[in-house]
């Protein structure tokens, strides 16, 4: 099939990465916590008036076909385990991109989901819908509150994302929640960090914030996600004076790029540079060859095999 988004593979620059720097290093399974795939009939981005105008990201739709596609091009002989949800632009079809993932997850036991529910917090509903496609937990996300209420992105708080019913709710069936940290601080801003609750770590270049991660929660909490289909872009995140600056070889809106063409960018994939900063830190710190597992799988593997078992579904 054609993909909607085919894999940007250059051989004498991403093999190198892969072959000789990152695929050694990483377990021969491993589990992509945090990732979006979508249908391009569930999403309508002709709405952008929205509270999101960036979206699309990069991409109109991302099939389950696409970023298995992506994943076996990046990650070659390794097992792939994934924690999977849709696009989170408010504007889609919620209940028709929950039945897509339900039904793209089912049936492969290395596949598991968790649901949109937006602001929701009916929770006889909420559990109803959760249990019937055998979700995990739920999705968060800024827009659905800046969308619902005209609040501006940098005055979103994790408390605003995920009401009270649907905090109640998770409390009572030991639910994993997905949170997508809002406000322009991020994990520096003193109201995120007082609504922190459980941390995994995505899309995060930085080798120094890796370290001060493992240095703060150990090998035993940590969660590794790629949030694809971003990390199938190609660049490089970077920080300048308290902000970050994404680069990519492609134009986008969002990003710092070169469209003159007079200068080209020799970059790899996202998903690598991601990987590379913790490998970075990870050796900085002395992790084992058994701490680097624990992120990249067995943490996951054993958070998503707890899960399972207090909602019946094993």
């Amino acid at each position: 099939m054609d993909l909607p988004f085919p894999i940007d593979y250059e051989p004498e620059i991403d093999d190198p990465v892969f072959h000789d720097e990152l695929g050694p290093w990483l377990p021969d399974e491993i589990f992509d916590f945090h990732s979006h795939i979508y249908r391009e009939e569930d999403v309508s981005y002709t709405k952008r008036e929205g509270r999101n105008p960036s979206m699309p990201v990069v991409c109109e739709y991302y099939p389950l076909e696409n970023y298995q596609a992506a994943m076996q091009r990046l990650f070659p002989g390794k097992t792939l385990h994934a924690l999977l949800f849709n696009t989170i632009d408010p504007n889609a079809d919620m209940k028709a991109q929950n039945a897509y993932l339900a039904e793209a997850t089912a049936g492969d036991e290395r596949l598991h989901a968790l649901m949109l529910c937006g602001l929701e917090e009916d929770q006889e509903a909420l559990e109803a819908e959760l249990r019937s496609g055998e979700f995990l937990g739920f999705k968060p996300y800024w827009s659905y509150v800046t969308h619902a209420k005209g609040t501006d992105q940098a005055d979103v708080t994790l408390e605003d994302m995920v009401p009270p019913g649907q905090r109640e709710l998770a409390n009572r069936l030991g639910l994993i929640q997905m949170v997508h940290i809002p406000r322009l601080g991020r994990l520096a801003d003193p109201v995120n960090v007082d609504g922190m609750i459980r941390v995994d770590f995505s899309m995060v270049q930085s080798w120094e914030s890796c370290e001060t991660l493992i240095e703060l929660f150990g090998p035993d909490k940590i969660l590794w996600g790629l949030d694809m289909p971003v990390a199938q872009e190609k660049g490089k995140l970077l920080s300048a004076n308290g902000q970050r600056h994404f680069f990519t070889k492609r134009v986008h809106p969002w990003s710092i790029h070169n469209s003159a063409g007079s200068y080209k960018m020799r970059c790899t994939f996202y998903a690598y540079e991601i990987v590379r900063a913790f490998k970075v830190a990870s050796e900085r710190v002395g992790f084992t060859a058994a701490d680097v597992e624990k992120v990249f799988l067995t943490n996951a593997l054993g958070l998503v095999g707890k899960t399972r078992r207090q909602l019946g579904y094993e």
